[in-house]
């Protein structure tokens, strides 16, 4: 009896494991993350895109912070996903569903990830090339206003009533989404859709998707 149990707890798991990874399949940006052990928590944002397929992953971010982009294998074990550096990484699954994926980081059972599927009405016309070295746009998005000024193909001016920054910024066209991360704390990454006279369309997501444009100065 025992045995039987044995077994079928090896075959659900197995099966289970089958249709998460085949879930997974896919670019995955990151939205948001949350330490809900705080008394007065707030969500960061996060500077990440993982990619999913079949049972490979990459995690793209900005290089010049974080140094080269890690790749390997992954697997599913008990609502669990497991990377393989460091001895395999576990991160606790609490949630996935067609657009959305949460994580639970290790260690701490009050942290979450939460990263959103990127929908393939977001690729870019690849005949559309997007250059934005020595370029300067406004941007007016949900929490106010930021002037971007790229000043080379690593370093990216911000400037807001609030202050005046330079950041490490990197571009990545993956899979035909053309992707802008900027490491800042609270920037938010951006999913480059479209230009038009020098303007680009943009697509972000955080505790919503949201709209909105770069505006060339």
């Amino acid at each position: 009896m025992k045995k039987n149990i044995f077994i079928s707890l090896i075959i659900f798991s197995f099966l289970t494991s089958c249709v998460l990874e085949k879930d997974l399949d896919g670019l995955w940006i990151g939205a948001y993350s949350e330490d809900k052990s705080l008394e007065d928590y707030h969500s960061s944002t996060i500077q990440k895109v993982v990619k999913f397929d079949d049972s490979n992953y990459k995690i793209y971010g900005v290089e010049k912070m974080y140094g080269k982009n890690q790749e390997g294998e992954f697997r599913m074990l008990f609502g669990k996903l497991n990377f393989d550096f460091d001895n395999y990484v576990n991160y606790r699954i609490v949630n996935i569903n067609e657009d959305s994926l949460v994580l639970n980081l290790p260690n701490n059972k009050y942290l979450i990830e939460v990263f959103k599927k990127i929908p393939n009405e977001f690729k870019i016309d690849q005949s559309k090339k997007i250059e934005l070295i020595g370029n300067s746009y406004t941007l007016k998005h949900d929490f106010g206003i930021d002037t971007l000024y790229f000043k080379s193909d690593s370093i990216v001016v911000r400037t807001n009533k609030y202050r005046k920054a330079s950041k490490y910024y990197q571009r990545y066209n993956l899979d035909g989404f053309n992707i802008l991360l900027i490491d800042d704390f609270d920037e938010i990454p951006l999913i480059l859709t479209d230009i038009n006279s020098g303007n680009i369309d943009v697509m972000a997501f955080h505790k919503k998707r949201y709209k909105w444009k770069l505006i060339l100065e």
